[in-house]
C-alpha cells in the first residue's frame, strides 16, 4: 500500500487533486481512498487530504501520519512547517515550486527522500489562464510514481467536472508530466 498526503492552502484543489488521483488509480484496477480532512477553513488556510492506493482492499480509516508521498502545493508550507520529516526514508516528496530539486533539497536539509518539483502554478497560468495548480500536479505526481496513464488521468477529469471540456486540463497534466524535475 502506498500512503500520500496533500497539503495546500484552502482554494488550491487540494482536496480534489487527492480525489483526482485517487479516481485515476482506481481506473488502473487498484483499490484506493481519498480522505479529506478540514473544518471550518477558510480561502489560504491549511488543507489536508489523505489518499492510499493498494493491489488490496483498504481497511485502514485513519490520518496518515508518516506518508510515502508528500504532495505540496505550497512548498512554502513544507519548509515552514517541516511538513517533510514526517516522510518514510526512501519517500517521495512532490512539490509546486519553480525552484530546481536540489535548491529545495538543500533549504530542507533532506537527504532520505526522491523530491520532484514542478512549476505547476506558472504551467497553469499559461496553458489555463488561471491558477489551478490541481491539474497540473496530477501530472507531476503521475510521473513521480507511474501509477496512473494519461487514459486514466482523463477519465477521472472527465468524471471530476463532466460538463467541462477536459482539452487545456489535459495539456497542463502533459506539460506538467514533460517538465516534473527530480533530484
Amino acid at each position: 500500500m502506498i500512503e500520500l498526503k496533500f497539503n495546500g492552502r484552502g482554494g488550491q484543489g487540494v482536496v480534489t487533486l487527492s480525489e483526482l488521483f485517487a479516481r485515476a488509480a482506481a481506473y488502473e484496477g487498484k483499490s484506493v481512498q481519498s480522505v479529506p480532512h478540514f473544518g471550518a477553513e477558510r480561502r489560504g488556510a491549511s488543507v489536508v487530504a489523505y489518499t492510499r492506493v493498494s493491489e488490496e482492499k483498504i481497511w485502514l480509516r485513519e490520518p496518515v501520519l508518516q506518508p510515502d508521498v508528500l504532495v505540496a502545493l505550497d512548498s512554502s508550507l513544507v519548509i515552514e512547517n517541516g511538513l517533510y520529516k514526517d516522510v518514510k526514508t526512501g519517500g517521495t516528496i512532490v512539490l509546486n515550486t519553480s525552484k530546481p530539486p536540489t535548491e529545495m533539497k538543500a533549504r530542507m536539509s533532506t537527504h532520505s527522500q526522491v523530491l520532484y518539483t514542478v512549476d505547476a502554478t506558472g504551467i497553469a497560468l499559461k496553458v489555463l489562464e488561471k491558477p489551478i495548480i490541481s491539474t497540473p500536479m496530477l501530472g507531476a505526481l503521475s510521473t513521480a510514481l507511474g501509477l496512473t496513464s494519461l487514459s486514466s488521468i482523463k477519465r477521472a477529469i472527465q468524471f471530476g467536472f463532466p460538463n467541462k471540456n477536459v482539452d487545456l486540463d489535459m495539456e497542463s497534466v502533459k506539460t506538467a508530466m514533460e517538465s516534473t524535475m527530480s533530484g
